[in-house]
């Protein structure tokens, strides 16, 4: 019965990241999109500039840090 436990507990961790990756990869597809239309590096919030620190961290980044920061907030609230 353990083995069947590991088993099911393996597959669902991967399934998980294979949809994190899915999702990631989605998300740089839809950065090299805004790297053709101009608009990589502009928060989709505030239309300021994100920091290129940023970008470097995270290439899909689409919101400045104090946006993305607003954004955590609500989103535990």
């Amino acid at each position: 019965m353990a083995d069947i436990g590991s088993d099911a507990m393996e597959q669902e961790q991967a399934f998980l990241h294979a949809s994190q990756e899915t999702e990631y990869l989605k998300q740089l597809e839809d950065a090299l999109k805004r790297v053709d239309d101009g608009s990589y590096g502009q928060c989709e919030e505030c239309s300021g500039t994100i920091p290129l620190k940023r970008l470097q961290a995270y290439l899909a980044a689409r919101l400045c840090v104090e946006c993305k920061s607003k954004q955590e907030r609500l989103q535990r609230s």
